[in-house]
């Protein structure tokens, strides 16, 4: 999932910006981001743990849950979704 150019200078600022203060409730959002994808989408999304599998067929990637969730969880479910997610 690659993010063009202008969305992710977005999402950048917006951690600027908001970071600190809404990590709780960015944390939050991407915990039921997780929970709802791999349960909807069983073929799609899958939860090892602490890693995401993402399977798109054709290719496939995983995310390590713990590392995005410290400091950009709402990049992660960005990244996820094709939704705009604001806080």
């Amino acid at each position: 999932h690659a993010l063009d150019a202008s969305r992710e200078a977005t999402l950048r600022s917006a951690d600027a910006t908001h970071g600190g203060d809404s990590l709780p409730a960015q944390r939050e959002v991407l915990d039921m981001v997780l929970e709802h994808l791999p349960r909807r989408f069983p073929r799609s999304f899958s939860l090892d743990g602490r890693r995401l599998r993402v399977h798109v067929e054709g290719a496939g990637c995983e995310y390590d849950v713990d590392e995005w969730r410290e400091m950009r969880p709402l990049e992660l479910a960005g990244l996820l979704l094709q939704e705009d997610l604001v806080l």
